[in-house]
Parts: C-alpha cells; structure tokens; sequence
C-alpha cells in the first residue's frame, strides 16, 4: 500500500524511497521526484506550480488546480490528467494516457503505444511512437513520429495542424479546420462532418477521403515543393467538394455521391471517375500524362485534355459532359442502349486525332448510328441529335464543324475522322 504525504503551503523538494501517494494541501512551488516507485500526485485542492520527475514505476498525475507544472515520466505505464492549468509534459517509453481538459499545453509522447485526449484546450502534441490522439473543440498542432504507425482521430472548432512522419500513418479529422502533411509514409487521411482542409499527401502512396458535406484543397505531393508524390488515392463523396491536385504519381480519384470535384491530373496517368450525380472538372497534366476518366450516373464533367493519350468514357446516365482533346491522341467512348444515356455532350476541339467510339448495345455499327442521328447547325457549331422510337435521347455538340458539311458519322470518316461503334 502507498505511503500517503501531504504538502503543505510554501513549497516542498521530495523524492520518493517507495510507492507513496502525494497530496498537494497549499499554495507553492514542490519539485518532486518519484524514484523508480509505483508513485502518484494530486494537486486538486489549491493552486500551484510544480515539477515532476518520474522513473521506472507506473506513476500518476492528477492536476486540477491552476498554475505552472513541468513533468517528465519514464518508461512505466504511467498515466496523467490535468485541467485548468499550463503544463509541459515529456513522457516515457511506456504505453502512456494522457488526458487533458481546459488546459494550455505542450506534450511529447514517447515511444511506447500511448493514448491522448484533449477537449476545450490548446497545444503541441509530439508522438514519439504509435499514438491514438482523440482531439476535441480547440487549437492543435500533432507531429508524428518518424517511424512509428501513428492513429490519430480529431474533432476541433479551431484551426489545427497535423504533420505526418515516416511511418504508414491514419488520421481522421472531423468538424474543424485542418492542415493536414501526410508525411514519408503510405498514409491514410479522411476528413468529414463539415469539414474544411488542406491536405498534403506526402512521399508515400496515400489514400484521402473528403467526406459529409466537407471542403478541401488536395496537394498529392510535400509542400512546398510538390514535384515529390506517390500514387495517391482520393475519393471525394457524401455532398464534399474539393480540389485535388495529383502531381506526379499514378492517381485515382473519386468524385460522387452528388459531390463537386476539380481535379489537375499532373504528370502521372491517372483514373479519374464522377458518378451518382456528382460534377467534375479534370485538367489532365502538361506533362504527357495518359489519364482515364469515367462519367456515369446522370453527372456532369468538364474534361481538359493536354499532351497525353487521354480516355473518356460515359456511361449510361443522362450526363452532361464537355470535352477538350488537347494535342493528345484521345479516345472518348460513350456507352449507351438505343441511345438512351448519351445525355447532352459537347467536342470543343475533337480532331483528325481523336477516337469517337458510339457503344449502343442497339445499334452496333456506324450505319445503324447515322440512320438514327439528325445533324443540324447552330451558329458555328453541329449538333447531333440522336433518337429513338421517334424520341430524342441526346445530343452531341461539335465546336466549330458548322461549315464543314457533315451530314452523318460515315461522311466524316470520309474526311479523315475517325468515328466507331464498338458496341
């Protein structure tokens, strides 16, 4: 059983010889030093400012009352809690808790499994190993370790920053405003419940998901140079919006659940799919990049094509796509059943180049399309108005081919367009 000691006002310099239990009875400045015993302290009866020492035993700090407070544990299973306070804390290598309330703080966690805890409060978090991290209403800033695999999970109503380590990081932050580094490591960060965030991958290949009507600015790459990155996966869903900028890496990135996505593909090839009503717009990279995008389920999508062999592909659904080929030999498929899902589509600038692929599991062959497409002019450009059983099921808008005297798909592959029905 613990020797109980209690510490009176004007201050006291204790060092433990066994396992006792410190009781902080007045006013003052204590430094205390607990040996390598199973020890603990309370001060929840009058303000003060002291300092702990800890060493091989499970010891514990429970703090209450304002004032100053220094504490550094060691390699027990030690666990501490404080409020109302300005504490500075160094933990050990045991697996530590630790756990705050209405407190000013700067914690480094050690190498051991340790848990944290904050509400109301704000400061530094330093891991030091794998840590669980439940952060809630105030203003924080995590580093992660460089090796361990850190979880962290965050809830805040103030401006918070995570910076990630080397390890294979989770985060998962929500109700707050974030800036999120991913670090070295393959991490995985999501960020939901009305969120808004900017989100920075790292080295590794990293998965981020924006979720529950959230707002964020994605950068696949370290800032501040970005020209570093991995093969990141993101999926932006639930009613979220963001902005994802993929950098170099092979990307995938998804936008859906009625969500708004725009999206600069970078360098890598990279997947880019919108559906379930969602809307879209993807700048593929400047830098030869061969990306895929996807459009399905009654969505919209602006797509951007550069230099690369670029594929877009349309699904049944009654989508509204514009297209820009770029200088790339792109190929834009459009998959449909007696025309039913084409949706209204606009070719700004499709060329000699580019692949039109018709894929109705109706009408599968190039003469079967044109005696079901009508095409007809509007100011500069063509329209193709595809129907069937007497109804029009969709249209499809060529920028520019006006005066060029197209009357159906055969005759401009007779020009040197390539138009085909692989359906």
């Amino acid at each position: 059983m613990a020797t109980e000691v209690d510490l009176p006002s004007k201050g006291h310099t204790v060092t433990a010889t066994a396992d006792v239990r410190f009781q902080i009875t007045g006013q003052g400045t204590y430094s205390i030093s607990f040996g390598n015993f199973n020890d603990t302290l309370y001060d929840n009866t009058a303000p003060a400012n002291f300092t702990v020492t800890g060493g091989l035993g499970n010891d514990s700090v429970v703090n209450t009352e304002p004032g100053l407070s220094s504490i550094v544990l060691g390699a027990g299973k030690d666990t501490l809690y404080g409020s109302d306070g300005s504490t500075t804390v160094s933990m050990g290598n045991g697996n530590d808790s630790v756990s705050v309330y209405h407190e000013t703080f700067s914690v480094t966690l050690g190498s051991g499994k340790d848990s944290f805890a904050a509400s109301e409060s704000s400061g530094f978090i330093g891991v030091g190993g794998k840590a669980s991290l439940a952060l809630s209403d105030g203003s924080y800033t995590v580093g992660l370790s460089s090796g361990g695999h850190d979880s962290v999970e965050m809830s805040v109503d103030g401006p918070s920053l995570v910076t990630g380590g080397g390890g294979h990081d989770t985060i998962v932050a929500s109700s707050g405003f974030y800036t999120i580094q991913g670090g070295g490591g393959h991490d995985s960060v999501e960020v939901s419940d009305h969120s808004n965030a900017v989100l920075y991958g790292g080295l590794g290949h990293d998965t981020m998901v924006v979720d529950n009507h959230s707002n964020a600015s994605i950068w696949a790459g370290v800032p501040p140079n970005d020209s570093i990155h991995g093969h990141d996966s993101v999926q932006v869903t639930d009613h979220s919006s963001a902005f994802v900028h993929g950098n170099g890496g092979f990307d995938t990135v998804i936008v859906d659940s009625s969500s708004k996505g725009t999206v600069l593909g970078g360098a890598g090839n990279d997947s880019v799919e919108v559906t379930d009503h969602s809307a879209l717009q993807f700048q593929t990279g400047f830098l030869n990049g061969h990306d895929t995008i996807n459009v399905s389920d009654s969505s919209k999508a602006t797509v951007y094509g550069a230099d690369g062999n670029d594929s877009v592909n349309v699904d049944s659904g009654t989508n509204n796509v514009k297209l820009f080929s770029g200088r790339g030999n792109d190929t834009f498929s459009f998959h449909s059943s007696s025309f039913g899902g084409i949706g209204n589509s606009e070719l700004v600038d499709f060329s000699k180049s580019d692949i039109l692929d018709l894929q109705d599991s109706t009408f599968t062959t190039i003469g079967n399309i044109d005696a079901h497409a009508h095409f007809v002019t509007s100011g500069s450009n063509l329209v193709v108005n595809f129907t069937s059983g007497g109804t029009t099921q969709g249209h499809m808008t060529f920028d520019g081919f006006a005066g060029k005297g197209f009357t159906s798909f055969s005759s401009m592959n007779f020009a040197g367009y390539h138009i085909v029905a692989t359906g």
